[in-house]
């Protein structure tokens, strides 16, 4: 599998995410955690993170603008050392 056109997530769980940040928005939910194994958001993709899966990253990215997902947590994990990072819509 080439990491550009490899998958993070099956089809099944792209589904189930986009149903429950749709349903999130209906509810009026004030803030949705998302948890992944591996950075999604890292500058330094030099381990395992979605940099290295553009297209499921951009996907994941597409999915929080399109239901305008507010207050969105993600939580990640696999590297030693401490990061945060704050994007703005758009």
């Amino acid at each position: 599998i080439s990491l550009q056109s490899g998958s993070l997530l099956g089809e099944n769980q792209w589904a189930w995410l986009e149903q429950e940040l749709q349903k999130s928005v209906q509810d009026g939910v004030q803030a949705n955690i998302i948890l992944s194994s591996i950075q999604v958001l890292t500058k330094n993709p030099l381990v395992e993170s979605w940099g290295h899966f553009p297209q499921e990253k951009l996907r994941l990215m597409h999915l929080l603008q399109k239901y305008q997902v507010q207050g969105s947590i993600i939580l990640s994990g696999d590297v030693h050392i401490g990061q945060v990072f704050t994007i703005s819509p758009g």
